[in-house]
């Protein structure tokens, strides 16, 4: 990103899997939606997965999401997972909040509960997401802190 730090998204896939690029955001990122969205597979199995990361204040949700449904419905496991920048653990009205809400409930999605993941200043927000087609097929999913890399904490899904 341009003049700030953070934001930028990567896919980190072990070496035994396949890994195949479907979909991604073009630059240049300094106010925009950025994300990945890639089918990793092995001789078995098959998931859609998409890392994001939405700069605060940003647009661009209804188009990520349009993107995704072009894509979405050829498969069974689908996991979106990433910074959106939207503090589900507010109570207001958050006019970002009730799109992503409505969006994940449109495609009969799941956000997975995880507690707050983003602390600074002792106040801690949820801001990063794992949201899944299929919760049932979610064996584990949690977080970890990152003292010394990040306020964010570490969140990850196994399926």
């Amino acid at each position: 990103r341009l003049e700030k730090e953070g934001g930028g998204v990567a896919l980190y896939v072990h070496g035994q899997l396949k890994c195949k690029v479907l979909k991604q955001s073009m630059g240049p990122y300094a106010k925009k939606f950025e994300y990945l969205i890639a089918e990793v597979s092995n001789k078995y199995n098959k998931a859609l997965i998409s890392v994001v990361y939405r700069p605060p204040k940003a647009s661009g949700l209804n188009e990520y999401f349009d993107e995704l449904l072009d894509v979405i419905t050829a498969y069974e496991n689908v996991f979106l997972i990433g910074d959106f920048n939207i503090n589900l653990n507010q109570d207001s009205n958050n006019s970002y909040k009730t799109q992503l809400m409505d969006l994940v409930s449109c495609i009969d999605f799941q956000i997975l509960p995880l507690e707050a993941t983003f602390h600074r200043n002792q106040v801690s927000s949820r801001l990063d997401l794992i949201i899944t087609k299929r919760k049932a097929k979610v064996h584990k999913f949690g977080q970890f802190p990152s003292p010394g890399i990040s306020a964010h904490d570490t969140i990850f899904c196994c399926s």
